[in-house]
């Protein structure tokens, strides 16, 4: 179940989630769709993401639901700016402290948009790549069969980078003017 105000709007949500031992999203959003544009932009963006995010789980928690049943998104577009969607996803790393599966949705969002729609899905490759590599669990994705293999290296990648090397690596040594 994806719920893009994190309980606020519907606490009664949380019965249905309960009830079906259902997982839940719940997503980080300013304000609403009609007064996005007017926002001023956060001062300290994933700062206040994590804050919020920490209230959203407290109320899933204190309704009911467990832990294991909660995914964050950090709601990319929902109240953000171009600028600010790229900081999220450089710097997602920071809501893995919550302990729970982290979700993303770049896919085709304005932030990426170009005017070729090929270049767009480059894009959203490219994008998808770098919230895989900075810790996403789950990334929601238009086009699966063409993001699979973007999902599937990125994060082979990252695993690669979290593997302990059995020795310390060779030093090359480089020579200036030869």
């Amino acid at each position: 179940i994806n719920d893009p105000t994190g309980l606020l709007l519907d606490v009664q949500l949380s019965k249905v989630v309960v009830k079906h031992d259902a997982g839940l999203v719940i997503n980080h959003m300013r304000g609403t769709p009609e007064t996005w544009a007017k926002l001023p932009p956060l001062k300290d963006l994933m700062r206040s993401i994590s804050i919020d995010m920490e209230a959203a789980i407290h109320r899933c928690l204190q309704a009911g639901v467990q832990k294991r049943q909660i995914v964050i998104d950090p709601g990319l577009g929902f109240g953000k700016r171009r600028e600010q969607n790229a900081e999220i996803i450089a710097r997602l790393g920071i809501l893995l402290a919550f302990d729970v599966p982290l979700l993303i949705g770049p896919s085709r969002k304005s932030f990426l948009r170009k005017e070729d729609a090929g270049a767009t899905e480059f894009a959203t490759a490219a994008a998808v790549a770098a919230c895989i590599l900075n810790g996403a669990h789950i990334v929601r994705v238009h086009n699966v069969k063409s993001m699979k293999s973007v999902v599937e290296t990125a994060d082979a990648i990252r695993q690669a980078s979290e593997t302990e090397p059995e020795q310390a690596p060779v030093q090359a040594r480089w020579h200036r003017g030869q």
